[in-house]
């Protein structure tokens, strides 16, 4: 197994969450997250992911390479996310990078230009509050997406970035992300062609959201979102 994972050279760190509060509370309450046990459960991670072997079976995993073990952050967004459960955590470490091999050609670098376009167009975005409750909403504005200058592969570049950023904070690891299909200006043809280009990407969508990220999905939304005369956004 040696040459399947990137060891560290140097002693590895103690982790030191910044969490507290109410985000603290329900990391104890929900998530089976105890801050006395968590660098021990952290190695305990580690140690199984050392020790993980590839499904002979499954040609993805032959020559998965698992990266990252060194880096505490990185792993207890995994155990977070599957409430501490060891077990449960590899299979989800494992997904995340086979997902990312087996979509290789189509969730490669996304260019500048796509980038630019998409920011420009809105199509994909967080809003800036988080709910009473404490998650993210990612927003994906239909009626906004101009299939000719972004294609289906694009848009999912921009979603893996979005939530690759999103991950990183700890308390969207404890609260989650809602996402919402805010669907304002969306004509009955835009529809049709979404649902088209769509049929291409629901696979490689389940498998992002429900098996490779290491997110808590609190709600799936499909609404209409405006902005009232102060500037809020308003779910209709």
């Amino acid at each position: 197994m040696a040459d399947k994972l990137q060891r560290p050279l140097h002693r590895r760190s103690i982790m030191v969450s910044n969490i507290s509060g109410a985000t603290l509370e329900k990391a104890i309450k929900e998530l089976n997250e105890d801050p006395d046990k968590r660098n021990d459960q952290i190695e305990e991670f580690r140690g199984k992911l050392e020790a993980w072997q590839p499904n002979p079976e499954d040609s993805l995993e032959e020559n998965l390479q698992l990266s990252r073990i060194d880096d505490d952050k990185f792993l207890l967004r995994f155990l977070r996310a599957r409430k501490f459960d060891q077990d449960r955590a590899v299979t989800l470490f494992v997904n995340y990078f086979k997902f990312r091999a087996k979509h290789a050609s189509s969730l490669g670098e996304i260019s500048a230009i796509a980038a630019s376009s998409a920011l420009k167009m809105d199509a994909i975005s967080v809003l800036p509050d988080r709910s009473f409750e404490g998650y993210k909403v990612l927003v994906a504005r239909l009626g906004m997406i101009d299939f000719s200058v972004l294609s289906i592969e694009m848009m999912m570049q921009m979603l893996l970035v979005i939530l690759d950023k999103l991950i990183e904070d700890e308390e969207v690891q404890v609260h989650g992300i809602a996402f919402c299909e805010d669907l304002d200006g969306l004509s009955f043809m835009k529809m049709m062609e979404i649902a088209r280009k769509e049929q291409v990407a629901k696979g490689m969508m389940f498998e992002l959201i429900q098996v490779t990220t290491a997110l808590m999905f609190e709600s799936y939304l499909v609404q209409v979102i405006t902005m009232d005369a102060l500037g809020c956004y308003v779910i209709i």
